[in-house]
């Protein structure tokens, strides 16, 4: 392969590295609203914290 070749492939793998850890931080980011989400639904249902961290205990099981 030549130098120009390599250095495509560089790139190619560099923007797919970033766009791999990009759509893993946004899928964490999502999980993490949910929890929070689900966390403040159950807060308000039942007005207890108790019944909050069983939840998210239970949820991440």
């Amino acid at each position: 392969m030549s130098s120009q070749e390599n250095s495509l492939n560089l790139r190619w793998s560099s923007l797919n590295a970033l766009l791999i850890v990009s759509a893993r931080f946004i899928s964490d980011f999502g999980a993490f609203l949910n929890m929070v989400a689900l966390s403040t639904y159950v807060y308000l249902l039942s007005n207890s914290v108790m019944h909050v961290s069983i939840c998210c205990v239970a949820a991440t099981s």
